[in-house]
């Protein structure tokens, strides 16, 4: 049995994107910030900000200069391909993260929060470093999802169809702060170890991780899809998308299939807690892989 998936709200902007568009159409990643959620599109130069108490529509704030073109094949060439955000201790703000699957989708942005949790000083942050490292290490990189967990940073590695590389890179958090903040970059030096791990099929299509969120200091909150492509770069058929719980050894202990047809490629726990005392909720975000179709923030609840 599929569980059960909430459309809390489609993701509307106003003004539109450079190209018209009056959604985000590609989420890839969310954090909260106390009155706002930011939600990452790998198709734009900007971050969504979304109100937390209201569905008034978004608005876009700009972390990299220029335009995309409005054809799909030029864009997707051109775009940074932002697919993960980290929140930063205290919700002092968010690094958006880009996938390193390609050569110009090594920038990075380090927002600065404000008091109320709006956005503050925007920074460029180079990963070309740490990404070359990685290389000699994982075939086919496409970083998806970013987590701090306990004293480390945690990457999410999304695998494909022919290599199925899913992994977590762990990175020293006193070093990755060090690089990040000094200098604007985040240095190889930071990188600790690359841990293989292996998730389910569906329909003989092994399922990929599309982002992280760490719940306790036991448990981590992962959503997968199955994308039938066998390169980090092409876009497949969707045929199913997972959440799921990782233990401390970053071992699978629950996973479950979403009732929702496309893409999920966000994940954010709705209310904090300890693992005992959460109510199973999370939050999620949605990417049709279509500029015409409207990425959607949903809501699910995880069975314990």
């Amino acid at each position: 049995m599929k569980l059960p998936v909430k459309v809390v709200r489609e993701l509307n902007i106003s003004p539109c994107a450079d190209d018209g568009t009056p959604f985000l159409s590609a989420g890839s990643g969310l954090a909260r910030i106390k009155k706002w959620m930011y939600i990452a599109a790998d198709d734009e130069l900007s971050v969504g900000v979304f109100p937390v108490d209201s569905m008034d529509a978004g608005k876009l704030y700009t972390l990299f200069d220029g335009i995309l073109s409005t054809n799909y094949k030029l864009r997707k060439r051109e775009k940074p391909d932002i697919e993960a955000i980290l929140l930063m201790p205290d919700d002092t703000g968010l690094l958006l993260i880009p996938s390193g699957s390609r050569n110009n989708r090594v920038r990075g942005s380090l927002v600065v929060a404000g008091p109320n949790g709006e956005i503050g000083k925007v920074h460029a942050v180079d990963f070309s470093q740490l990404f070359n490292a990685l290389s000699s290490h994982i075939n086919g990189l496409n970083i998806e999802g970013a987590t701090i967990f306990r004293d480390v940073v945690l990457l999410f590695q999304r695998g494909n169809n022919t290599n199925g590389e899913n992994a977590i890179i762990t990175l020293d958090y006193k070093k990755f702060a060090a690089s990040l903040f000094a200098e604007r970059k985040v240095d190889a030096s930071c990188l600790v170890c690359v841990t293989r791990c292996s998730l389910r099929h569906i329909e003989n299509v092994p399922l990929s991780f599309t982002d992280a969120c760490t719940l306790d200091d036991k448990h981590i909150v992962f959503v997968a899809t199955a994308e039938d492509t066998d390169n980090p770069y092409d876009d497949g058929v969707a045929l199913g998308s997972v959440v799921g719980i990782l233990d401390y050894n970053f071992q699978v202990i629950h996973q479950h299939t979403l009732d929702f047809p496309d893409k999920v490629e966000g994940v954010w726990i709705a209310q904090k807690s300890m693992l005992p005392n959460w109510d199973g909720e999370v939050l999620l975000v949605s990417d049709a892989d279509d500029r015409r179709i409207p990425a959607k923030l949903l809501s699910a609840k995880v069975p314990l």
